[in-house]
């Protein structure tokens, strides 16, 4: 799930899975494709806060555990968009 925080900062949150060492979360813009790495958290992580970000634009997100085995599928794609500067 995404929440916009501010008009440069999105909060990022989704449920932990028990066998997760980490996660990686990825971002692109809104419709893009142009998936990039942002953060690794560690296992217990199910929030992220994404700053610096622009005022009113919209991102997509993803998410997939990492452990042993490998990397799990990604998660659904979350989009959120940032708040206008004004608000």
């Amino acid at each position: 799930a995404c929440t916009p925080l501010s008009s440069t900062a999105i909060a990022l949150s989704w449920t932990p899975v028990a066998d997760a060492y980490s996660w990686k979360v990825e971002r692109s813009p809104a419709g893009a494709g142009a998936w990039q790495q942002i953060a690794k958290l560690g296992w217990d992580a199910a929030t992220f806060h994404d700053n610096a970000l622009f005022p009113a634009v919209s991102y997509d997100y993803r998410v997939r555990a990492w452990n042993s085995a490998g990397d799990s599928p990604y998660s659904a794609i979350a989009t959120g968009q940032t708040m206008n500067l004004s608000q």
